[in-house]
């Protein structure tokens, strides 16, 4: 099966959905208040939160290591089809990375707009192939909520990428503009899944100094992805070994990305082809938090997991197809009914070729 029977099979996985949403917004779930279900942006935050969905929707990190772990190779194809050095390659990168979120009810009480900006900057560790830069990123969204167990939306977004290669001296530049639709559905009291999809159009500026002047490339791509994540939710009350307040949510998901770099001519005469790439990826991973209602409460969490890489057409210089995952964070709920969250997430190879690292600083408000 290709990447691309892979995608269409995520998107009508998320159009079964569906049929079979119940129309009652009435429906009962454990994150309901004990008088009776909220309504509106309540529901919205407290269902979809306590089944474990928004800590996957309302963060970008999958995404971004798949576009990392993508531009990554592709810089180490370049650097062993230019030498022929074919080892000797990591992916080890730290990254600072800020989203400010803002999700606004409209008056209907089932719909709402949701507008996030993210500040992503990343340092790679000295190696073959190494670069620093930054990746600033707008979403604006709109958001439907059809019935309590449903929430579908689409939004537009835009991003803008700019890196310095330390190996070579060179700089890439790059904008892209795209969709991205997303569909969170509550199955039951104990399982929920969530799908995201994701295409984006851009071009990107390469300008590599040498000996005989800078060489320059224009270059157009194109890239559709999906994200599908089955999401369980135990409280307590299921296993009292959890602890008073605890919550566990077992999340098995699936990544599948297809990117297409169109051929280009730079400004030597040199010709680069069109590349099809294909990248997908599998998780399982467990997340352990202790939720918070009250203003000034703090909320710990914890995940670790391992995932699986089944393609990916630039990765193989680093040989590091599956790895550990873990992370640590904890949040704090303010009077405004904001939301702080530092985190602190690490990839980590079991070939000791790949060891990511991202800090996180996530502030969202509701309104």
């Amino acid at each position: 099966m290709n990447m691309k029977s892979i995608i269409c099979a995520g998107l009508l996985i998320s159009a079964s959905a569906l049929p079979g949403v119940a129309q009652d917004r009435s429906a009962g779930h454990a994150g309901a208040h004990a008088g009776g279900p909220p309504s509106g942006m309540a529901t919205f935050q407290r269902k979809f939160g306590a089944a474990g969905l928004l800590s996957i929707w309302g963060v970008d990190d999958t995404f971004g290591a798949t576009q990392s772990r993508i531009n990554n190779g592709l810089s180490q194809q370049a650097k062993a089809e230019a030498t022929g050095i074919t080892t000797g390659y990591e992916d080890d990168i730290s990254t600072l990375l800020v989203p400010v979120s803002v999700l606004q009810g409209l008056p209907d009480g089932q719909s709402f707009i949701y507008s996030k900006f993210t500040f992503n900057a990343n340092r790679g560790a000295e190696n073959p192939t190494y670069s620093e830069g930054t990746l600033p990123s707008i979403l604006v969204s709109y958001l439907n909520m059809p019935s309590d167990n449903l929430v579908w939306g689409i939004g537009v977004l835009g991003q803008r990428a700019d890196s310095d290669m330390k190996h070579n001296g060179g700089e890439i530049s790059s904008t892209s503009a795209g969709f991205r639709g997303d569909l969170m559905y509550i199955m039951n009291d104990h399982w929920a899944m969530a799908h995201r999809v994701v295409a984006l159009w851009g071009d990107s500026t390469t300008d590599i100094p040498t000996p005989f002047g800078t060489v320059s490339e224009d270059r157009d791509s194109s890239l559709l992805y999906w994200q599908g994540d089955l999401v369980g939710t135990f409280t307590d009350a299921d296993l009292p070994q959890l602890g008073k307040g605890w919550v566990l949510h077992p999340r098995l998901g699936i990544v599948a990305q297809e990117t297409i770099r169109d051929e280009a001519t730079n400004n030597k005469g040199g010709h680069s082809p069109e590349e099809d790439l294909d990248y997908g990826m599998v998780q399982a991973v467990a997340r352990l938090e202790k939720p918070v209602f009250k203003p000034g409460e703090w909320s710990p969490q914890f995940e670790l997991g391992v995932k699986h890489e089944y393609e990916n057409s630039v990765g193989s210089y680093t040989d590091e197809d599956d790895y550990l995952y873990s992370q640590i964070a904890s949040g704090r709920k303010f009077q405004n009914g904001a939301f702080l969250n530092a985190a602190y997430t690490r990839d980590d190879g079991f070939n000791g070729n790949r060891r990511t690292q991202t800090f996180k600083l996530i502030y969202s408000m509701s309104f």
